[in-house]
């Protein structure tokens, strides 16, 4: 698999009355991750705590 070589793909491109638009396309995930503790902090997660107030 690495010796296959990645190429850039070409812009898809629409064109427009005025403009060519750009064809983009994003993912976006949101996940709850069942911990005692945040992903990139030692802050408890304590549900319903005061706010401001699982902070590390």
């Amino acid at each position: 698999m690495l010796d296959q070589t990645f190429e850039t793909p070409k812009p898809k491109v629409i064109s427009g009355a005025k403009y060519d638009w750009e064809l983009v396309i994003g993912l976006e995930v949101h996940a709850q991750v069942s911990t005692n503790a945040k992903l990139f902090s030692g802050a408890s997660t304590t549900f319903g705590a005061e706010p401001n107030s699982n902070v590390a």
